[in-house]
């Protein structure tokens, strides 16, 4: 009996600390585009909690529950899933699979901004080991990309079918401009060719009301170009004129 009681309060101090130290780690402070981590912290989307500041490297303090794995899923901004890794978890999609990515380039650019002032930004790109597709990082965000991404003479440009177009406007440039400016309410970002040239396409939704009344959640794709910035199109619902 005493070597039970022992073992149960071994096992609730265990929990106690690594959930108290979990805590530490993840501060109180909200983060997204607009409202970046201090210098040390940086920004996750954690499970039940929301957009939080918090240390680096989440899955190093983060507590899963007992049969799934940590895992930081590279979206804008990294999302810390508690998933099911392995032959005998179920994949329903391809966006679901696990990919490994590797540290291509890191690197400074510059792009034109406001008034034509030249803007630099430090960027990281992650490639998978096969194929063009991999991660557009920069200090505010996170973005799937399809095409080949290069720095060439310190400007980002994309390989497309007729040619190699420059990326002038960065992934937080993009949401700024969307729909969506919120970042607790996107989906899904993606840089990709569509009519040779490169577009970012920000999908998510948010809380509405049609006719003021029925409370609905409005899904929005917003496609933003990457060279200008010119918003492409928005697409909602049929009857999303009618919700506000």
């Amino acid at each position: 009996m005493k070597n039970k009681i022992l073992l149960l309060s071994t096992i609730f101090s265990f929990v106690f600390v690594s959930f108290a130290s979990a805590q530490e780690a993840i501060t109180d402070q909200y983060c997204d585009a607009k409202s970046p981590c201090p210098k040390g912290l940086e920004c996750y989307n954690f499970p039940n909690i929301g957009l939080r500041c918090a240390n680096p490297n989440a899955c190093n303090y983060f507590e899963c529950p007992k049969g799934t794995q940590c895992l930081t899923e590279e979206i804008y901004p990294p999302s810390v899933i508690c998933s099911c890794v392995g032959p005998a978890c179920t994949v329903s999609s391809e966006d679901e699979q696990t990919v490994t990515y590797d540290v291509m380039t890191q690197a400074v650019v510059y792009t034109t901004g406001k008034d034509n002032k030249t803007v630099s930004h430090n960027i990281t790109l992650k490639q998978t080991t096969s194929g063009n597709m991999g991660i557009l990082e920069t200090k505010f965000a996170s973005v799937k990309y399809a095409n080949k991404l290069a720095v060439n003479e310190s400007k980002l440009f994309m390989e497309t079918s007729v040619g190699k177009k420059q990326i002038n406007i960065m992934p937080e440039e993009a949401v700024a401009a969307s729909e969506m400016p919120n970042i607790n309410l996107i989906e899904k970002i993606e840089l990709k060719e569509e009519a040779k040239s490169p577009v970012y396409s920000i999908k998510g939704k948010k809380q509405a009301k049609i006719l003021f009344v029925l409370p609905v959640n409005l899904r929005i794709e917003t496609r933003i170009s990457a060279e200008t910035g010119k918003i492409i199109s928005i697409k909602k619902p049929w009857w999303g004129f009618l919700a506000w």
